[in-house]
């Protein structure tokens, strides 16, 4: 049976899509096969589905993946996903979620399942991400920002978490964008990244320096990233530490 891990961010656009992939990367070349899941996602139209997210993880390792066991739930609507779902008359049904992660186990010894937003977004009335995560019964990674304000955000992410009971194997900090590395942007970063360090009670990797590849193409940016150093020791600490 396959190893299942929940990639989540501390809200939207803190990298998560690029970080699942180069991780999935570097578990594959350590010659695992790996099955990726975008189980929800929004904003997405079938006439330019091949820069969604959902896509772009069906094709990160070959052979791809059909797209239905990638993504059971996806909507036109740029909007938080229960909004969404609404939209379109929709529910979002946890077990067809929890029935596609479950083949996937059976085909590949490492799944990786990237989030939609923060683990408090709502999914359904009643129901959030973390739910979902709960019901899976599968670890963490955090991936949040290296700037000012990000330790608030990962502290109440990873409180949230706690409160469910869901273990977190490590945290990622990324650049989302290209950082100001001068005067008091760097002073911010650099103690944002040391007080995470001090809180927290698992692995920190990063911050992730911003990959300018990702301006001419996914594979570039993923090819990149793929080979930084943090990326590699966090695929080598999963392999271990899951095994």
């Amino acid at each position: 049976m396959g190893i299942g891990i929940f990639i989540t961010g501390t809200d939207t656009g803190v990298g998560k899509t690029a970080m699942t992939a180069a991780l999935a990367r570097c578990i594959h070349a350590q010659g695992l096969r790996v099955g990726l899941m975008k189980p929800i996602e929004t904003g997405m139209n079938f006439a330019d589905a091949a820069c969604s997210d959902a896509h772009r993880l069906r094709t990160t390792i070959e052979p791809n993946q059909m797209f239905a066991s990638v993504c059971q739930y996806h909507f036109p609507d740029p909007l938080a996903p229960l909004a969404a779902a609404n939209r379109q008359a929709r529910t979002i049904d946890f077990q067809s979620i929890q029935a596609a992660y479950g083949k996937l186990v059976e085909h590949y010894e490492y799944i990786l399942m990237e989030g939609v937003g923060g683990v408090m977004v709502p999914l359904t009335k009643n129901r959030q991400v973390r739910d979902l995560i709960k019901l899976l019964q599968i670890p963490c990674i955090v991936v949040g920002r290296a700037t000012l304000g990000a330790v608030n955000h990962l502290l109440l992410t990873l409180e949230a978490l706690q409160a469910r009971e869901i273990p977190v194997l490590a945290i990622v900090l990324n650049h989302d964008q290209s950082p100001d590395q001068s005067g008091v942007k760097a002073l911010q970063i650099q103690s944002t990244v040391e007080v995470i360090r001090t809180l927290s009670s698992v692995p920190v990797y990063g911050p992730i320096v911003f990959e300018k590849t990702f301006s001419a193409g996914w594979q570039k940016g993923i090819n990149s990233l793929q080979q930084e150093t943090s990326i590699q020791k966090l695929a080598q600490f999963i392999t271990q530490k899951q095994r």
